[in-house]
C-alpha cells in the first residue's frame, strides 16, 4: 500500500503510511465490531491475540447496568427481557468470555449513550462548522433518520445512533468530554431468555471494567461536529483523468540529478 496515488499537489492531505494504516484498521476494526456484532468471533480473536502476546484495550459500546426497577434496556423485541441490551443479549456467553479475559476493558454503556440523543442539537451544531464531504454526508443521514423518528412510530428507536457515535467520539477525544469512568466488577447473566445479557455488579466473580458513567453532552456535540469539518482529516478524491497524466508523464527531474 502506497501514499502517493493521491494528486502531487496536495502533499499536507496525504494519507498515513502503510504500518499506522494497518494499526489503525486494527484499532477500528475492533471497536466497530464491539458497536455491531456479535462477540462470538471477537471471543475467538481475543484469544488469539492473547496467545500471541498482545496487549490492548477494548472499548465495548454497549451493555446496559439498570440502576432501578425503572430503567429498562432496549431489547423491545423481547419483552419479557426488560434490562438487556442488544449486543449483549445477542451473544451473552460470548460477552461474559470477553468480559472475563482479562483486557484493559472500557463500557460505554446505554445510561451514557442516552445523554446524547438529541437530534436538533447535533444537527444545529453541524450547521455551525465547515463543511466537508464527511460532514454533509453525516449531516443529510442524520437528517433523514431524524425525520424517520418524527414521522413513524415504528422508527421512535432511531436516536440511539447517536448513541453509536459517542464511541467513536469518546474513543478520539475523551480529554475534551469531561468523562466520569466509574471502575467496577461486572458479571453477565447466561443461561435463562428473561435475563440473557444483562449486566450486574458481582463484588465476588465480576470482573473489573471502566464504566462510562456521565459525559458533558454539550461538548459530545462540539466535538462531534469540530472533528467532522477538519479539512486535514478529510478524504482526498483526487481527478481521475490529471491521474492518468501523472501515470504517462515521466517523473520530473532536477537539473542536478541527470547522472546514472
Amino acid at each position: 500500500m502506497r501514499h502517493d496515488w493521491l494528486p502531487r499537489d496536495t502533499p499536507r492531505l496525504r494519507k498515513l503510511t502503510t504500518r499506522r494504516l494497518s494499526l489503525q484498521w486494527l484499532r477500528w476494526t475492533l471497536f466497530k465490531c464491539c458497536c455491531h456484532a456479535r462477540f462470538a468471533w471477537i471471543e475467538i480473536f481475543i484469544n488469539w491475540m492473547l496467545r500471541m502476546c498482545f496487549f490492548m484495550s477494548l472499548y465495548i459500546v454497549g451493555g446496559h447496568i439498570p440502576e432501578d426497577y425503572r430503567d429498562e434496556g432496549n431489547l423491545f423485541t423481547i419483552p419479557s427481557n426488560k434490562y438487556a441490551e442488544f449486543n449483549m443479549y445477542l451473544d451473552p456467553l460470548a460477552a461474559k468470555t470477553v468480559f472475563e479475559s482479562g483486557l484493559d476493558i472500557t463500557l460505554i454503556p446505554l445510561h451514557a449513550q442516552r445523554q446524547v440523543t438529541s437530534f436538533p442539537t447535533i444537527l444545529k451544531n453541524l450547521q455551525l462548522v465547515d463543511k466537508t464531504p464527511e460532514l454533509d454526508f453525516c449531516e443529510q443521514l442524520l437528517s433523514l433518520l431524524h425525520r424517520l423518528q418524527q414521522d413513524h412510530q415504528v422508527y421512535n428507536h432511531m436516536d440511539i445512533f447517536l448513541g453509536e457515535i459517542l464511541g467513536a467520539v469518546f474513543l478520539a477525544g475523551q480529554p475534551y468530554l469531561d468523562s466520569q469512568i466509574q471502575v467496577k466488577p461486572i458479571n453477565v447473566m447466561v443461561g435463562d431468555l428473561t435475563t440473557d445479557g444483562q449486566l450486574f455488579f458481582d463484588e465476588t466473580n465480576g470482573k473489573a471494567v471502566n464504566i462510562l458513567d456521565n459525559i458533558n453532552s454539550e461538548s459530545f456535540y462540539i466535538q462531534f461536529a469540530k472533528y467532522l469539518s477538519e479539512i486535514n482529516q478529510t478524504a482526498v478524491i483526487g481527478s481521475f483523468e490529471q491521474q492518468k497524466k501523472q501515470w504517462s508523464s515521466p517523473p520530473n527531474r532536477s537539473s542536478g540529478a541527470h547522472s546514472k
